[in-house]
């Protein structure tokens, strides 16, 4: 069976994620937010080049993540531009 936690708070990850599956969860949050960082650089740099206006872009950190405890070490984002789902990233830890 897959264990999954709802993660809003690093308080979150402390009182949910098992002692022996912090560094798992941690590796893989880790990789989801090196990833939506790049994204919003991306989209920054677009919006700059075609509006002039960098601030017209950004990236919202959902609440809560969810994190799947499947040993997969997959990690995948979903992208969407004015609520409307247009992508999802999937990064190897």
């Amino acid at each position: 069976m897959t264990d999954k936690y709802e993660l809003t708070t690093l308080r979150d990850i402390f009182e949910k994620v098992p002692l022996h599956k912090i560094d798992e969860c941690m590796k893989e949050l880790t990789a989801l937010m090196r990833e939506c960082k790049s994204v919003e650089a991306a989209m920054k740099g677009f919006a700059h080049i075609t509006t002039g206006d960098a601030d017209n872009a950004s990236c919202i950190w959902p609440e809560p993540v969810t994190w799947v405890d499947d040993g997969k070490g997959e990690v995948s984002a979903n992208v969407s531009i004015n609520d409307v789902h247009v992508a999802t990233l999937n990064v190897d830890p």
